[in-house]
């Protein structure tokens, strides 16, 4: 199954993060690069197959990724990481495919895939905060699919 990444992500091998990358590259398509996304920390744990002894904080594993300078990571403190993208000066319109063939990963895209087309990443209320926040309601630990 092909999915497209962000032109940045091109030397990006690991399936687990081209899923993360390729979901965040949809969503800036979607709602605007410049919004910030809001996803649960057990949600980004199950896309990338990490485990919290291995990352208490989920942006420290983001962070140490080489492409991490084109996103804004932020840990929140009601169990959410807040992403926005940097990549802002051509929108983020460059993109690039990559593959997917293992089974764990297109089932996840295929799950993330029914939740992008049926509504369940909603605009959140925050008063008093600049710009857009949205949540991505995804809840994939609550779900049959792992």
């Amino acid at each position: 199954m092909k999915i497209e990444l962000p032109i940045w992500a091109q030397e990006e091998e690991r399936p687990e993060w081209q899923l993360l990358l390729a979901l965040l590259h949809r969503l800036g398509r979607a709602y605007g690069f410049k919004s910030t996304f809001l996803i649960y920390n057990e949600d980004l744990r199950i896309i990338l197959g990490i485990t919290q002894e291995e990352y208490y904080h989920i942006t420290d594993a983001i962070e140490e990724q080489p492409w991490s300078r084109y996103l804004k990571v932020s840990q929140l403190l009601d169990g959410r990481t807040a992403i926005q993208s940097r990549y802002i000066r051509r929108d983020g319109a460059e993109s690039l495919e990559a593959t997917l063939s293992d089974q764990r990963e297109l089932l996840i895209w295929m799950y993330l895939l029914g939740c992008f087309n049926n509504n369940l990443v909603e605009l959140a209320d925050h008063k008093g905060r600049k710009g857009l926040k949205h949540d991505i309601k995804m809840q994939l630990k609550n779900g049959d699919l792992l």
